[in-house]
């Protein structure tokens, strides 16, 4: 009989589940990634009162849909990273593709065109910030370790996973000439003087929809 490539990649897909949920808590943040990992988590901790205006964007005011959008973004970083559910990597994967695509959703939404790279990168760094999903630097590792070269060298997934990257990295080396605003100021909201705290906390989780999102 002759199999078809579908059949055929469902049985990949779900021998890999078997294998890596029996092996996840042995392969995931290994001891080898513990300390950057954790300094990753601090770090987009401490960055928490950055605004679209820091990162050159503007999100829509007053508009329903793109704040339901935003809020679809972040569930899906938390989900990649708290739902116990998704332990293979092609599930972290799926989550930051969603969260991608919820953000190609909300600037179609905000200029009704779509978003190139110059648009998405700034956006989910933005959203990586508010959300503060944990273990991020661990989760980009075990997906380049274990999800298949050939699914992360073209296509979709391959183009989300590498702005990811690139977000990762920004993160880390961010210095106030990375962002719309003085050294001054940057220093300033480093050392925990917000004064648009209020504004940020306002954004932060798109008005709490995240945990109302149907």
């Amino acid at each position: 009989a002759v199999v078809s490539t579908q059949s055929t990649g469902e049985v990949v897909v779900g021998m890999e589940r078997f294998v890596m949920v029996n092996i996840h808590s042995a392969v995931f943040n290994p001891p080898e990634d513990h300390e950057q990992n954790q300094r990753l988590d601090k770090r987009i901790q401490s960055l928490h009162w950055i605004l679209p205006k820091h990162l050159d964007f503007s999100l829509p005011s007053d508009n329903e849909e793109a704040d339901r959008q935003l809020a679809i973004a972040q569930s899906y970083l938390l989900q990649e990273s708290m739902d116990r559910q998704n332990k293979t990597p092609h599930d972290k994967m799926r989550a930051i593709v969603q969260c991608c695509n919820a953000l190609h959703n909300l600037f179609q939404i905000a200029h009704d065109t779509a978003a190139g790279a110059d648009e998405l990168l700034p956006m989910l760094i933005y959203t990586i910030v508010v959300a503060a999903p944990p273990d991020l630097y661990a989760t980009i590792q075990y997906i380049d370790r274990f999800l298949p070269t050939d699914t992360l060298s073209s296509g979709k997934t391959a183009y989300h996973f590498t702005n990811m990257c690139i977000a990762q990295q920004f993160l880390e080396s961010l210095s106030h000439d990375k962002l719309s605003l003085s050294e001054e100021e940057y220093t300033h909201f480093m050392e925990g003087h917000s004064s648009h705290l209020e504004e940020a906390l306002s954004t932060k989780f798109a008005g709490g929809l995240l945990n109302n999102i149907s």
